[in-house]
């Protein structure tokens, strides 16, 4: 005989008897091959049941007993019934007061498959939403579009309607999780039927963990004060699995066949972000975490390590609120490294911010935590544990990497309904490429910053399909991986690689940049060697080979130029081999504009005539140079148009003495938006008509 079983967290005898109504949208969730977990919020009603069927008619029923609701929170009733049939589809609905409540929405859920079963399936996830309610078109799309896939569940990863920004007085420090009835109004916040993703919810399990806005505040760690009560609102009201430390955390895991989901906790046990930090004064540090400094801490590490070691699942995927690439400790030194080199960084949306701030910021992630990246990569190694997989939220934006910067396989994709970050495009303006196939790159330009999804297939034992998709259906970025997987244990991550001096005077003292090599993964990386093609206008400084980098550890090597020439561009690579095995060569890019006079009048030199060179590299990617001469004192133009005819960039627009000149340009328009793959034209435009003009072709 089946039984069911249905767990109430709280009751009471308090109860109207009119306009009774299920006031915010059911939800499914604790879903596994056997069982389901519903909650439900009501107004104007005393006792709630729930009614499964296996037909969308309701032919043949399952029902539960009825359940008084709690009105100590707010009218929630939490209800779980077990001995469901693996693999079948439920359609479900409610009674309210012995009276069938009928909205005319058809709900329906599936149940897992049995667990170890090679299953064929499909999951989507993502984080953050509920900001743009100022642009309509946008107001919550996302959610109807991910509802159209036959998911078999949905994984909100955190920033789940920004509390902390929405509903917070005006003394910052009054976080909303202090007091348990806001959390309780994010609850209702998250569930409301105003907000498109009630789409999404009557038919996908939903599996979740906070991140920082919705548990406390922004960046937040174990310091925070209202976590507790942010623990207890996941458990009273959101249908999830068993927690295992309750007390401590809401870190848990699923299965649904064979593949495992553990969905880590990022906050309610991390060390503060800036004890990574080491300040030498107010405004400048450096990153210096201690051997104690952790993201997840001992209890939720070890019950993390011991759940992979100890998995059957061919799939073994960790969802995480943060980051986890440790290929973005670029980001961290070269912030660092440009203190007191640069005052502010200017960014889309972001604005104006220091270097310091940067680095503090972008060691919220995994990156910034690296004594367990080294523990969780080396136990991973040590076991022999395959298909690893990451799936990470926060960045508002997505990024994808098969393994070659990130270590472990990662999707991150975290815009459901968000202005877009453009974090990846902003690191990789600033010489930091740390996501090698695909997302919200340069190589995207800045064509598509809708909102976006994380998609993942399961194709059995063989492979998984990570795709980062943007609300109009364009697959941003994927990446298969292959059964099998096992990380190396020496990856490398090398930024900034490129280096600009902009314009540096011949009679002036020399300018040095440094760069930045990192070893990013659980064993010493060893650079094998270093050479720099053009030794005339550039130097480097002192170092020895082999250059041995402890795990975890950067070296920073700096770069000099010295122009000896005026009124050229200086370019030049620096080319560095490692010993390890995915990414074993980087290139650094440096280039400087020497400014300056010279007496010319005799020079053999001086072009006779205007002079337009055929760009090199051709075809190019990232960068071009393009020379061009001026045989007498003119007003000088060089323009680029596509195809179309329509100009998308005028690089020169000046007055040049006669001379032998050079340009760079790096694919992107007037408005500095990276340009996709094509032929373009360039025109040199010298006393007002065009002298020449060339093809050159760019390569994404």
């Amino acid at each position: 005989m089946r039984r069911i079983t249905v767990y109430l967290i709280f009751f009471t005898t308090f109860y109207f008897s009119y306009g009774q109504t299920i006031s915010h949208s059911p939800i499914v969730g604790g879903v596994t091959s056997s069982e389901a977990s519903f909650v439900i919020r009501t107004e104007n009603t005393d006792s709630v049941k729930v009614e499964l069927s296996s037909e969308a008619n309701f032919t043949s029923t399952i029902s539960s007993e009825y359940f008084l609701v709690n009105e100590e929170i707010d009218g929630f009733v939490k209800l779980v019934i077990e001995n469901l049939s693996p693999a079948t589809k439920y359609y479900y609905r409610f009674y309210l007061n012995e009276i069938l409540f009928d909205d005319g929405r058809e709900r329906y859920f599936k149940t897992f498959p049995i667990d170890g079963t090679a299953s064929n399936f499909m999951f989507t996830f993502g984080s953050g939403q509920q900001e743009r309610f100022d642009e309509e078109s946008y107001f919550g799309n996302i959610f109807p579009v991910i509802a159209q896939g036959d998911n078999a569940f949905f994984i909100e990863q955190g920033d789940w309607t920004y509390p902390d920004s929405t509903d917070t007085p005006a003394d910052p420090q009054n976080y909303f999780s202090v007091d348990y009835n806001r959390v309780i109004d994010t609850y209702k916040a998250r569930y409301t039927f105003d907000y498109p993703m009630y789409v999404l919810l009557e038919n996908t399990p939903i599996a979740y963990t906070y991140d920082d806005h919705d548990v406390s505040d922004n960046d937040c760690d174990s310091t925070y004060p209202g976590i507790d009560n942010s623990i207890k609102g996941f458990i009273e009201m959101f249908p999830g699995y068993n927690l295992p430390a309750s007390d401590k955390g809401i870190w848990h895991k699923f299965t649904y066949g064979n593949s495992e989901v553990f969905m880590v906790d990022n906050r309610s046990k991390r060390s503060p972000n800036i004890d990574g930090m080491e300040f030498i004064t107010p405004d400048s540090a450096i990153f210096n975490p201690a051997d104690h400094h952790t993201i997840l801490g001992t209890d939720q590490m070890n019950w993390l390590l011991d759940g992979l070691k100890n998995s059957d699942a061919t799939w073994k995927f960790i969802s995480s609120g943060t980051p986890f690439n440790p290929g973005w400790r670029a980001a961290i030194e070269w912030a660092l490294s440009f203190q007191g080199i640069v005052d502010q960084v200017v960014f889309p949306i972001v604005g104006s911010v220091s270097p310091t701030e940067i680095a503090i910021h972008a060691a919220d992630k995994w990156s910034g935590f690296p004594n367990d990246i080294i523990k969780l990569i080396s136990f991973i190694i040590e076991n022999q544990i395959e298909n690893v997989i990451f799936l990470t939220g926060d960045s508002h934006n997505a990024g994808l990497d098969d393994g070659t910067n990130s270590v472990l396989p990662e999707l991150m994709d975290s815009g459901l309904d968000r202005t877009n970050g453009r974090t990846v495009q902003i690191f990789e303006y600033l010489g930091i490429h740390v996501w090698n196939r695909g997302g919200h790159t340069l190589d995207l330009g800045l064509n598509n910053f809708l909102n976006s999804y994380g998609r993942v297939t399961v194709f059995g034992d063989d492979s998984v399909k990570l795709e980062a998709v943007s609300e109009d259906g364009t697959v941003l970025g994927n990446n298969t991986v292959k059964a099998g997987y096992i990380p190396v244990s020496v990856h490398a991550a090398v930024g900034p690689e490129v280096l600009f001096f902009g314009e540096v005077d011949v009679e002036s003292e020399p300018v040095t940049y440094p760069f930045n090599i990192i070893s990013t993964s659980s064993d010493e990386l060893v650079i094998q060697s270093i050479t720099l093609t053009d030794d005339e206008s550039f130097s480097l400084s002192d170092f020895e080979l082999p250059l041995v980098i402890p795990a975890q550890k950067k070296e920073s090597i700096f770069v000099t130029y010295n122009p000896s020439q005026p009124n050229r561009t200086d370019s030049a690579y620096i080319e560095i081999r490692t010993n390890a095995p995915k990414n074993p060569y980087f290139k650094v890019r440096v280039f400087g504009n020497a400014t300056g006079t010279v007496n010319i009048e005799n020079d053999e030199t001086v072009p006779k005539d205007f002079v337009l060179e055929q760009n090199f590299p051709n075809p190019f990617n990232p960068m071009t140079i393009i020379k061009f001469s001026v045989p007498r004192s003119s007003d000088i133009k060089l323009k680029i148009y596509n195809t179309l005819g329509e100009e998308v960039m005028t690089l020169v627009d000046g007055y040049f003495e006669k001379g032998s000149y050079e340009a760079v340009w790096y694919g992107y328009n007037e408005k500095h938006i990276q340009l996709g793959s094509g032929i373009y034209i360039y025109n040199l435009i010298a006393e007002s008509k065009i002298i020449s003009s060339k093809k050159m072709i760019l390569l994404r």
